[in-house]
């Protein structure tokens, strides 16, 4: 078997040899930005544009940190079925990490998501997504986000939709109730 260079840094990738720091890789994500379109196959390149225009957005839900705005694309995210909405996320806006009863599906329309996996934050776990890419999360798998740039993301999930923090003092709900 002949391993060409491109398979070689894949691997070292994969296996968690890269030591490249967060703005190294934010710098080669922006420049990425200018030289390809990394939409998903089943979205229109129009559609990637219209976050900015999109005249129905609201507050985030309550369970999420201040700051995020959201807007429902279909269904209802609190009642049984299946649901689609988009996440605006501000720079620098952080998901402290916590679960979901249910699987979710992300894509990032804008900007730049960092998504880490596990119970306790973990700067060197955390796992850098450019517009296009999409990440599934499995039911009850404990997450963490950080959005660099203006970030919007579509979630799809299902209904009911509950999150729930690792560490009860890092949700926001108990915050507004103190």
């Amino acid at each position: 078997m002949r391993i060409t260079p491109a398979t070689l840094c894949a691997l070292l990738v994969l296996g968690g040899c890269d030591r490249r720091s967060d703005r190294e890789r934010v710098a080669e994500l922006d420049r990425s930005d200018k030289t390809t379109t990394a939409e998903a196959p089943d979205t229109p390149a129009a559609a990637l544009d219209t976050a900015d225009a999109r005249p129905d957005w609201g507050l985030a839900p309550p369970h999420l940190p201040t700051g995020a705005r959201a807007v429902i694309l279909e269904g209802d995210p609190g009642k049984p079925g299946p649901f689609r909405l988009q996440l605006e996320l501000p720079d620098g806006y952080e998901v402290p990490p916590h679960h979901h009863p249910m699987s979710e599906h992300i894509r990032v329309v804008k900007g730049h998501l960092w998504l880490g996996r596990g119970k306790d934050w973990d700067d060197k776990k955390l796992f850098p997504f450019a517009i296009g890419d999409t990440a599934d999360i499995a039911a009850k798998e404990p997450h963490y986000v950080r959005a660099t740039l203006r970030t919007v993301v579509e979630v799809r999930s299902t209904g009911p939709f509950e999150t729930t923090y690792i560490k009860p003092a890092d949700d926001p709900r108990k915050a507004a109730v103190e």
